[in-house]
């Protein structure tokens, strides 16, 4: 397992955090390098947050933390996580109505 990662106890696996930054982003009709945006994300820094309020609890937390893909999302449901925590970048489409469809 990747380092950082805590096998499920008896209890199963707490917290699953799965992370994906794309290479481009669409806009304006055309896709975009996130090298030329300042949308790229900040995982390890999101992460050294999530940690550090995990530990001020005081309590053992399972977590399993892995780049986000099909097999990985798939493996995590598996597993039932108490929670699922992504970081990533999300678009959307309007419909005829205007109303948003998320994807992934």
């Amino acid at each position: 397992p990747p380092a950082g990662n805590r096998a499920p106890g008896p209890r199963g696996l707490d917290l699953a955090v799965l992370s994906s930054n794309p290479l481009a982003i669409v806009a304006d009709q055309r896709l975009h390098s996130l090298e030329d945006n300042a949308g790229s994300l900040d995982f390890k820094g999101e992460l050294n947050l999530l940690r550090s309020s995990l530990g001020r609890t005081g309590k053992r937390v399972c977590v399993r933390v892995d780049v986000a893909s099909t097999g990985s999302l798939s493996e995590v449901i598996a597993q039932q996580p108490r929670c699922l925590y992504m970081v990533c970048h999300a678009d959307f489409d309007r419909d005829a109505s205007g109303r948003a469809h998320p994807w992934l």
